[in-house]
């Protein structure tokens, strides 16, 4: 799994990519981590396949453009708050990238 995220994103898998400026931005971000890795491995865990790379490239680049997204990650939110909905998140997110 994360052979498929280094190969897909390199070092940005768990980084905000920003619209405006065409790039990848900031530190490592663990609302990131919890989508991206937890919901990928979860996933082939339950004996899926990995997301269509190209496809999850680009949705991975739009992840912060979800306004539903935004309600539950971010500074001061709890993580007994927070993971549960980036789980919930994950599985949607990722049956799109089939």
């Amino acid at each position: 799994m994360f052979d498929f995220l280094s190969e897909a994103l390199e070092s940005n898998s768990f980084r905000r990519y920003n619209k405006q400026k065409a790039r990848y931005l900031g530190a490592m971000l663990i609302s990131l981590f919890e989508i991206v890795a937890v919901g990928v491995g979860k996933r082939l865990l339950e004996g899926g396949d990995l997301p269509n790379p190209v496809k999850f490239v680009a949705m991975h680049r739009s992840l912060w453009e979800d306004e539903n997204l935004k309600r539950f990650v971010g500074s001061g939110v709890r993580t007994s708050t927070r993971l549960p909905q980036t789980m919930k998140f994950a599985r949607r997110w990722l049956e799109e990238c089939k």
